[in-house]
């Protein structure tokens, strides 16, 4: 239930250029007094006319009904699915709630409306009446500030002039995740609309912000709102008990989309100490600090987890006592429920067999040593043997000798070919 002097001065400037949401102002009747440019363009219907002929059969009557339930409990914002029978049928979800005089009297409902398809994208609203007090921010192709309302200037504890201009990595009262800024900062593969949170750290107003990133024709809408304290608390909810997580033969690690931990074995609390000098606690950032050239690397895997994609990373680790050791990570989705995905980061020390394989080629490279040598070692004294061979003169032989010289070329000959055969064979190893 919404309090209001004028009905023609609800609809906020943002949203009736808004290239994601519909909005509309409806009398007592369903009759349109208002609407946003959205509304205007992609549905069939002239402000003074009912909304219901605009409506397909089947949403008609329910929408009837819906107004009824708002009379009859105003204080209450009601949901439904409309389908508005255009060219092209937009099928979209409503959030309406009803409009009083400061006498309290029914004047009319508001409306706001996206598409399905947006919602599906999991855009994160937790009513769409929120939109209506969210702190609106307009950004150019960089994610450069063009404007702001007086809400986020206040809670950024930032003046005008100063924001304006300034990249979103560039306000110093603001602090994004390392996840986040690399997916930021990849802005020409950014879908049509992007969720994250962010920290203030200055002001009054210090804490956690939703964010949702929607992009339009010249850049993109900057809608912010404070997460309250529950939100906070389902950031952290741990999808393991602790039998369960320390159950695991290694080191695991459970990742919130910020990549705080939510939750480690005692093994990733071990290695962690090892590999940085300092014990990682449960909503620390993650460290990558032990990655070292391939942190950007592990990074985006871990974005990608949040995708829903499975990849495995080798590492090899230089630990704070100058020794090497050898993990394979495997990254992979944590889904809880339909709403929350976590990100699972499993170790495996591959130390001790790396050491074997090491070995192994070592072993390996010595076996193809001694296979070569003999090629070259024998090739030279046959070669002068199949030489003087052929420098023998037969007719100065007696018959027996001669007979002893015919069976020892044909075998010298013999000799150099198998010499010859198994060095192209240890060569297709090299």
């Amino acid at each position: 239930m919404i309090s209001i002097s004028n009905i023609d001065q609800l609809i906020p400037e943002y949203l009736r250029e808004s290239e994601h949401f519909f909005l509309v102002c409806l009398d007592i009747e369903g009759n349109v007094k208002d609407c946003n440019a959205l509304f205007r363009r992609a549905i069939s219907i002239k402000e003074g006319n009912s909304i219901l002929s605009a409506l397909n059969q089947g949403f008609r009557n329910e929408f009837e009904g819906l107004m009824d339930q708002m009379i009859h409990y105003p204080s209450k914002s009601h949901q439904v699915i409309l389908d508005f029978g255009t060219s092209k049928p937009i099928s979209s979800s409503w959030e309406f709630t009803m409009l009083i005089n400061q006498e309290m009297d029914p004047v009319g409902f508001i409306g706001i409306g996206v598409e399905l398809s947006l919602l599906e994208g999991k855009l994160s609203w937790g009513n769409l009446m929120e939109v209506l007090s969210l702190g609106k921010a307009d950004l150019d192709e960089n994610l450069k500030f063009r404007s702001a309302d007086d809400q986020i200037l206040k809670w950024l504890n930032i003046d005008s002039e100063t924001l304006i201009s300034k990249s979103l990595f560039e306000v110093q009262t603001l602090e994004l995740n390392l996840l986040d800024q690399l997916k930021l900062k990849e802005i020409d593969r950014l879908k049509d609309f992007y969720h994250f949170s962010l920290d203030v750290t200055s002001g009054s107003h210090q804490g956690k912000f939703s964010i949702n990133l929607l992009r339009h024709s010249k850049g993109f809408l900057l809608l912010m709102r404070q997460m309250n304290q529950l939100v906070k608390e389902e950031i952290f909810t741990k999808p393991f008990t602790d039998f369960q997580i320390e159950s695991f033969s290694g080191p695991v690690w459970i990742l919130e989309r910020d990549t705080r931990i939510v939750q480690q074995n005692s093994f990733a609390e071990g290695v962690s100490e090892k590999w940085l000098k300092k014990l990682a606690k449960e909503r620390d950032l993650f460290d990558l600090k032990f990655a070292n050239e391939k942190s950007d690397r592990f990074l985006e895997l871990i974005g990608d987890a949040f995708e829903g994609n499975e990849k495995d990373l080798n590492l090899q680790i230089k630990t704070k006592n100058g020794t090497a050791e050898y993990w394979t990570f495997q990254v992979k989705p944590l889904k809880v429920n339909p709403e929350k995905v976590f990100v699972m980061v499993y170790a495996i020390d591959m130390t001790a067999i790396n050491s074997k394989l090491v070995k192994m080629e070592g072993e390996l490279e010595t076996l193809r040593e001694l296979a070569l040598c003999p090629s070259h070692i024998l090739r030279s004294p046959l070669s002068s043997m199949l030489g003087l061979l052929e420098l023998i003169d037969y007719r100065k032989l007696d018959p027996e000798n001669q007979r002893y010289i015919s069976y020892l070329k044909p075998l010298a000959q013999e000799l150099d070919d198998v010499i010859r055969s198994n060095a192209k064979k240890m060569a297709a190893f090299d």
